[in-house]
């Protein structure tokens, strides 16, 4: 091989030993969106190629079955998240499921075949310890992390996740600092060659005086990894888990009420919802409610709460009201734009319906999607029908991009979401996203869309929603007087989750959900807001003058809405 494209061979794996990097520490963090990181990945992936054919050039003749074998993994596994990433890009035709298992296997097998050339390397000399030693120690570590974390699933305690991803993140930049190492030693000069390309060069046989002594190094450190890291979990396992905990207090678990039919006249509403904790107060809220019908619940994917959890949760909620009829469905778990998954705790604790028991009810209530049903729902009600939105945006916005007529055919859209003269709730270690507030920093894209529709919208964001935190003088209130199932299973999910929500709720979705049935409950100002679609600020509600008008609810009657509530839930209904 000549000097010249040794040297090329070397400058690319470096250049993408650094891209990939960019992309993994880049995307894990939120500092952008999946589309540039997408971008990094392919450009990765092209210059551990050119290196792959560079180290395969200088290993030739003096490299051992494990060196060789673990280039043509790393080959296979670098394609294959190239793979993985491209489909990622064409999400919107139903590829994003497959996306996630390419790019995860793609990630394993590429580890694999790293730590492998690592130890093949070192064992042949064919690489320094300087250059081995951190690439075998970063792909066997994090490939035996991989492993674990598929192996545990969706069994890894609360709270783990932010860690042991950050260790397996932390071994995979190892890894490709490792190959970057590597990578590097075709740039210099090896013993006995020339710089003149047909030069003969004495280092094309067997090379003695390898570095297997080094081999333990990755090995131990690799099982050291692992082992402190299940030590961790298995201990997180064993300790408290509050948001999941059993219900306090005397609720009993309730069975299916008797069906129940909305009244003559009440106006027809579809709840789209990412099943949090407030998400499930507001909704047996609005249940009580005689002077609204709820048409149906549409369940947020991209939210707190998974598809199929989501969906058993609301149909559970549902029969406890006394409504099983109402057709229940879930659209894409992929935001629009790649956007900003829940913390893991959080999403499990949803799923979990934070300790409750519901009823359950068999069958399923509808084959639609969430758009189609919203979309189906909007037909058979013209001009009447509001939509409460109180999640990320990304069903609503599939239901736009579907048929844009729905921007026309709905009576009003709530919307709890955004931050725009007050401070976010997003918390990200190490940035800066105060400005921004959850359900529009999940899908920033899809709130895009919708804030662009021309729907005619009421926003709840929580400049509103501050001044209706959850008190306990509230709870105080709801323990003396609970007599409805609903009624009930509020003060339950409160009660049994106490530290938390007075520590960090506000009754943000109940609160849209109260202006709904009663507009003086708030002040509105009139306003054009757009949500920013990247940079710094990606997801923020912010004015523009390019933004469309709505309605924007910036205070609330604390001590009228809390009476309404407690009022609704046991028995007022209007």
């Amino acid at each position: 091989m000549s000097t010249t494209l040794r040297r090329i061979f070397g400058v690319a794996g470096l250049a993408g030993s650094a891209m990939g990097i960019t992309a993994l520490l880049g995307n894990t963090l939120g500092l952008f969106n999946n589309l540039p990181a997408i971008a990094l990945y392919i450009v990765a992936v092209l210059g551990i190629v050119l290196s792959v054919a560079g180290l395969l050039a200088k290993g030739k003749g003096r490299m051992g079955w494990l060196g060789y074998a673990g280039l043509a993994l790393t080959l296979l596994g670098v394609l294959g998240i190239s793979a993985g990433a491209l489909l990622s890009s064409t999400s919107a035709f139903g590829s994003s499921e497959w996306a996630w298992y390419v790019f995860l296997v793609s990630v394993l097998v590429t580890s694999v075949g790293m730590a492998l050339y690592g130890i093949g390397a070192l064992v042949s000399g064919v690489l320094p310890a300087w250059a081995g030693v951190p690439l075998a120690t970063g792909g066997l570590s994090s490939a035996l992390m991989i492993v674990m974390l598929i192996a545990i699933g969706d069994n890894l305690p609360d709270g783990t996740w932010v860690v042991t991803s950050a260790i397996t993140l932390a071994l995979a930049c190892l890894a490709l600092a490792g190959w970057a190492a590597a990578s590097s030693t075709l740039l210099l000069k090896e013993k006995g060659s020339s710089d003149t390309p047909d030069a003969p060069s004495t280092a094309a046989g067997p090379v003695r005086g390898g570095h297997a002594r080094w081999v333990l190094v990755p090995v131990l450190a690799a099982l050291a990894t692992v082992l402190a890291t299940a030590t961790y979990i298995s201990a997180q396992a064993s300790g408290p888990t509050p948001t999941t905990q059993s219900p306090t207090g005397n609720y009993v678990p309730s069975t299916p009420s008797a069906t129940r039919m909305p009244s003559a006249g009440a106006h027809p509403v579809v709840i789209d919802t990412d099943m949090a904790l407030d998400d499930m107060v507001a909704i047996l809220y609005l249940l009580r409610r005689d002077d609204v019908r709820v048409e149906a619940i549409t369940v947020v994917g991209t939210g707190e709460v998974h598809c199929a959890a989501g969906v058993r949760n609301a149909r559970g909620l549902l029969a406890l009201s006394g409504y099983p009829q109402v057709p229940v469905a879930c659209g894409s778990e992929t935001a629009l734009g790649g956007g900003h998954s829940f913390p893991d705790d959080w999403r499990r604790s949803a799923d979990a319906a934070y300790g409750l028991a519901l009823p359950e009810v068999a069958g399923n209530s509808t084959r639609l999607s969430a758009p189609d049903l919203l979309l189906s729902i909007a037909a058979r009600n013209p001009g009447k029908l509001t939509l409460l939105a109180l999640g990320p945006l990304t069903n609503v916005a599939g239901a736009l991009q579907s048929d844009p007529s729905l921007a026309t055919e709905l009576d009003a859209v709530y919307m709890m979401g955004g931050a725009v003269d007050v401070a976010g709730n997003v918390l990200v270690a190490g940035q800066d996203k105060s400005y921004a507030e959850w359900n529009i920093y999940a899908d920033p894209a899809s709130a895009g869309v919708v804030f662009d529709a021309g729907l005619p919208i009421t926003l709840v964001p929580l400049d509103a929603t501050n001044h209706v935190p959850v008190t306990a003088a509230l709870l105080d209130k709801m323990a003396g007087s609970h007599v409805t199932p609903e009624a009930a299973f509020v003060y339950a999910l409160y009660d049994s989750n106490r530290a938390l929500v007075l520590q960090e709720y506000a009754m943000w979705d109940t609160f849209a959900a109260a202006l709904l049935t009663d507009n003086s409950l708030g002040t509105f100002r009139t306003m054009k807001l757009q949500v920013r679609q990247n940079g710094s600020e990606i997801g923020r509600t912010a004015p523009s003058a390019q933004g469309k008008q709505m309605r924007v609810a910036v205070s609330a009657e604390q001590v009228r809405f809390e009476e309404l509530f407690l009022d609704t839930l046991n028995g007022g209904g209007r």
